[in-house]
């Protein structure tokens, strides 16, 4: 994926300078491809640099306070494009805007609405809604090495709701959520997952593939670049040191044996917490990767109690709200349309990114997927 600088000024302008500053801090060290922005209009991503990039169609003078009135502007403009029958491109799998919007109207739309619990976070940590619980159901909990599993409706979080028609693909469209104290959100497809066995200190094999994001080619759509590994607390370890060190994984070239750099854990890590140092929400990789196909050993180097999973998920879009007890609105149709596919069974969770304060960010809202 290919895009230009934004225009650092406008992009401020529409998000708020320190949401901006928290987006781009967020990705420091991110290795996969640029990850999209939600709500913002013409296609904006935020890359392993910082830096963002795309198309900005806002910020001359307007902010994202005003986009109430744009979404009725568009509204209309839609319905016109409709009635004469537009054939402008957004998208294989979708002729046309009127195509888009007659598969809206024939069913072909799938809405995710959501009401999710989180807990008290340390500023700068990272909070998993996998197990956040009310809507959707809590996500249960994955089985031990070596073979994991691939979640899926069994498995709780979003259900996956698959097209109906033969060969169709399924965009996110748009979105809305409601929080109680400020935060950057990250939906993400839970690709596999596994428990590690917390009382030894011996290496674990892990013989688990994916199911989706497998493919070896750099910049296809299913690549597995991007995939990266979370490191989460499903229920309060003990205080003490510890660290995730001498963990294997097969990179997103195929190349097996890649061993990831130790990650320093976190003495008494809460539940659903990510067992990572503050402000890190990805496990690094050996340099010059861009992704994990495959993990394949996981060993801990303190004995502890406590549940810890690893889980490769895989970014799809970024949903920051930086005001609370507001409606964040976030539209992808003609923004970043193009690089939000959902992929079919995809299991659908969030992540609460690098905590904004010690308050509960209680995530309210839905989302919306279109079929073509």
């Amino acid at each position: 994926m290919s895009h230009r600088a934004v225009h650092s000024a406008r992009l401020e302008r529409w998000l708020g300078a320190g949401n901006v500053e928290r987006l781009s801090r967020n990705m420091a060290g991110w290795y996969g491809p640029p990850i999209a922005v939600g709500g913002v209009p013409g296609g904006v991503y935020v890359g392993g640099d910082g830096d963002f990039c795309g198309r900005l169609n806002a910020g001359w003078e307007a902010s994202a306070f005003d986009r109430a009135a744009e979404i009725l502007r568009r509204a209309k403009r839609a319905y016109r494009m409709t009635v004469r029958g537009s054939h402008s491109q957004l998208n294989a799998g979708f002729s046309s805007l009127a195509d888009l919007v007659a598969n809206y109207r024939n069913g072909e739309q799938r809405i995710y609405p959501f009401t999710l619990s989180s807990s008290v976070a340390t500023i700068a940590s990272s909070v998993e809604h996998w197990v956040g619980g009310n809507q959707p159901a809590a996500g249960s909990a994955p089985p031990a090495a070596p073979t994991g599993r691939n979640p899926g409706v069994a498995s709780g979080g979003f259900v996956p709701q698959n097209p109906t028609e033969t060969n169709a693909q399924q965009y996110l469209a748009s979105g809305q959520m409601l929080v109680d104290a400020a935060a950057n959100f990250l939906l993400v497809d839970r690709l596999f997952d596994v428990t590690k066995t917390m009382s030894s200190t011996v290496t674990e094999a892990v013989d688990g593939t994916l199911t989706r994001y497998t493919s070896t080619t750099a910049g296809a759509q299913d690549s597995a670049e991007g995939n990266f590994l979370w490191i989460g607390c499903r229920t309060m370890l003990p205080a003490g040191a510890h660290n995730w060190t001498v963990c294997t994984y097969t990179d997103q070239a195929g190349n097996a044996g890649a061993t990831l750099p130790s990650v320093t854990g976190v003495s008494a890590c809460a539940a659903r917490r990510n067992d990572m140092p503050l402000s890190r929400w990805f496990a690094p990789l050996a340099a010059g990767d861009s992704g994990i196909l495959a993990l394949t050993q996981m060993q801990c180097s303190a004995s502890l109690t406590g549940a810890v999973d690893f889980v490769i998920n895989h970014p799809i879009a970024w949903f920051p709200c930086p005001v609370a007890a507001i409606v964040c609105r976030f539209e992808f149709i003609r923004t970043a349309f193009t690089a939000t596919r959902i992929f079919d069974d995809s299991c659908l969770s969030f992540l609460q990114v690098n905590a904004l304060s010690a308050t509960s960010a209680n995530p309210v809202g839905s989302f919306n997927t279109v079929c073509g």
